[in-house]
């Protein structure tokens, strides 16, 4: 049995070769990385609703801060006109 390959068989070889590489690279390599590509842009996106529940807990926490410093200062002012009157009582005792 005589088997010699032609020109135009060797460039069909290679050009088989050359597909199948193509169709593996696709299959193995390609198709994992857009599911994980898929799989970072859920993540990210699950992540900036995090950030904006975290953010606006933050905003609230400041306004909440900032009307306890006022409570606070108002409590202060308070109890300044109270010691004078508490003192007086106290005196007229």
């Amino acid at each position: 049995m005589n088997f010699t390959l032609t020109n135009r068989d060797k460039r069909l070889l290679i050009l088989l070769i050359a597909l199948i590489i193509a169709v593996v690279g696709v299959i193995y390599i390609i198709t994992p990385l857009s599911e994980k590509r898929e799989e970072l842009i859920l993540e990210g996106e699950q992540l900036d609703i995090r950030v904006a529940e975290v953010e606006q807990k933050l905003a609230q926490m400041n306004i909440d801060l900032a009307e306890c410093d006022l409570l606070a200062e108002q409590y202060s002012q308070m109890s300044g006109q109270l010691s004078p009157l508490l003192s007086a009582q106290q005196a007229d005792r």
